[in-house]
């Protein structure tokens, strides 16, 4: 998703596009140019502030250590705990865009 989120939000909008009046167009031009930069801002705010603190609290409560009395963290379990922080910061991003509308109406 992470990769792959420029795209579809491409063929998103190129599927929405045909049905929206010019001002409705005009007035979703801003959150469009934004939304890319804001999306990748937002995880590599996750990824290099917010991680490193979720994983030295979580590692506190770990008392299973590797060599040298390093924890040990699993490649899988890292992935999962990314995917999920970032599909929650999607769908809370989709959430916030559907009140907007609605808002709007």
């Amino acid at each position: 998703i992470f990769l792959g989120f420029p795209i579809i939000a491409a063929q998103l909008w190129l599927f929405i596009a045909p049905g929206l009046y010019r001002s409705e167009k005009n007035a979703l031009l801003p959150f469009l140019l934004a939304t890319p930069f804001l999306f990748f801002l937002g995880a590599a705010l996750a990824y290099y502030f917010v991680f490193p603190f979720a994983w030295e609290f979580f590692a506190s409560f770990q008392s299973n250590t590797g060599g040298g009395g390093v924890p040990m963290v699993m490649l899988r379990s890292t992935c999962a705990a990314a995917g999920e922080t970032i599909a929650g910061a999607i769908s809370a991003g989709v959430e916030i865009a559907a009140a907007a509308r609605a808002a709007n109406r």
